[in-house]
């Protein structure tokens, strides 16, 4: 449903790479190897941050270079076009890719939306008159991304609570806006995601929780490349999936340490970083956390045929 510049782009790549894919070179085990690694400046897709940082690459003999991008549609467009080794995507993201013949896989786990844990929420202004979902038909809401995951969990929480999705007016907006625009009344609701929620509680009130409409556990991002690289480069993706499983244990455990590894990189400021509500990762790659993004996936039409997740891990 996106219609900008940047998703233009990102299909171009995507078929550019379908129909060719250039192979890269086999590991050499005796030197440390050198990978790009993509992620969004996000608490969800940091695990790369914090890996570096901890110096957990460097305990696995990989000499990683992170590579920041606005978007996981930016990461999966530059793992398209060949400028980044691994990345760390949605399962739409890939899902879609894979379907116009990408050959992309996951093979390593990435955050997950926990249901008793979300950090990311419907919001309505607070004198707002919204109170129930009921309120909601011939009212606009905002979204980061038409087609995206966000919106997939909008139609899957409307379907919920039996309302026709075409009732409501969808509209592309920043996170970092949404606060703004709620409390100037230049929409109705948004689905706001952290550090922006945390900010955004300063005008707004909870409104729903429509992530939890599609499951209670699954996965937000997860780790992957394409499947010649990782074919070509087998032990390299065994030991980016170890560090990645590491990381998963560690950051879930130890979040005082790394919100300041995580506030270098996004810039957040100490007190967002200690009132944010903060990410939790997966530490296995499990297809039941994927299955229902994809089968919501295929309600929304974002895909045409149902995909099972299996069909998208590749087995490091």
């Amino acid at each position: 449903m996106t219609s900008s510049l940047s998703r233009h782009s990102m299909l171009a790549s995507l078929s550019a790479l379908a129909a060719t894919v250039a192979l890269s070179p086999a590991t050499d085990a005796q030197s440390p190897q050198p990978l790009r690694v993509g992620c969004a400046p996000t608490d969800t897709y940091a695990q790369a941050y914090f890996a570096k940082d901890m110096g957990f690459f460097d305990a696995a003999g990989l000499d990683v270079t992170v590579e920041t991008l606005a978007s996981g549609a930016a990461i999966t467009a530059a793992l398209a076009g060949g400028s980044l080794d691994v990345g760390c995507g949605s399962p739409i993201q890939v899902g879609t890719a894979y379907e116009r013949g990408v050959p992309f896989a996951f093979f390593a786990p990435g955050g997950i939306f926990a249901q008793n844990s979300p950090t990311t929420l419907l919001m309505v202004a607070k004198a707002s008159p919204l109170t129930k979902p009921a309120d909601l038909p011939g009212k606009t809401i905002a979204a980061d991304a038409l087609g995206s995951m966000t919106t997939v969990a909008i139609d899957a929480w409307l379907a919920h609570e039996r309302i026709d999705p075409t009732s409501i007016k969808l509209v592309e907006m920043p996170f970092a806006s949404m606060g703004a625009a709620l409390d100037a009344g230049r929409v109705d609701a948004a689905f706001i995601a952290e550090p922006s929620l945390t900010a955004a509680r300063a005008v707004a009130r909870e409104f729903a929780n429509p992530f939890a409409s599609i499951a209670s556990r699954f996965f937000i991002s997860s780790w992957f490349a394409t499947r010649p690289w990782l074919e070509s480069n087998r032990a390299v993706a065994k030991k980016f999936l170890t560090v990645m499983q590491r990381t998963s244990a560690w950051a879930n455990r130890n979040q005082a340490t790394s919100g300041p590894i995580l506030g270098a990189y996004t810039k957040l400021s100490p007190e967002t970083l200690a009132s944010m509500r903060r990410a939790t990762y997966a530490e296995s790659l499990d297809p039941s956390l994927l299955q229902p993004v994809l089968d919501w996936a295929v309600k929304g039409q974002l895909l045409k045929t149902p995909l099972a997740a299996d069909d998208l891990i590749f087995r490091a």
